[in-house]
């Protein structure tokens, strides 16, 4: 990602709100950054970090899908590092909502983008996952 862009700028400095348990301040970054979007890859990377921020599975999947949505309208490269995350975002969403064979499917195309690998053990997905999601609070503390 572009670490000059103002967007991206600001979802650093809440993912450093995140870290310091500031998550509030966290999601006035973040719906800073969608404010200030200026292009669809702005706009994808600010709609995921809000997704973060959100206090439901249900809103944070929501976002995560406008993320998704607007990720595939962006007409250059720039997106394609950014879609593995994206995807167990996706994923991991729609498995703590029960949607297992979403979950799947989203695990899969993160897979296929060499982001996780299809043969390793649900555990150890769990493990990746953990990591990957260190910083976010459970959705439960969040209400």
């Amino acid at each position: 990602m572009e670490s000059n862009n103002p967007v991206i700028t600001l979802c650093v400095e809440g993912i450093w709100a995140e870290t310091e348990n500031r998550f509030d301040d966290a999601r006035q970054c973040y719906q800073q950054a969608w404010d200030s979007c200026t292009d669809e890859y702005e706009a994808c990377i600010a709609a995921h970090y809000l997704a973060r921020s959100q206090t439901s599975l249900e809103e944070s999947l929501r976002w995560n899908l406008q993320a998704l949505q607007i990720a595939y309208s962006v007409k250059d490269k720039r997106v394609r590092d950014f879609l593995p995350t994206l995807y167990m975002s996706l994923g991991h969403a729609y498995k703590r909502l029960g949607g297992s064979v979403q979950a799947q499917r989203y695990y899969r195309l993160a897979a296929g983008m060499g982001e996780i690998s299809l043969h390793e053990s649900e555990g150890e997905m769990v493990q990746w996952l953990k990591m990957f999601f260190w910083l976010q609070p459970p959705v439960e503390d969040m209400v």
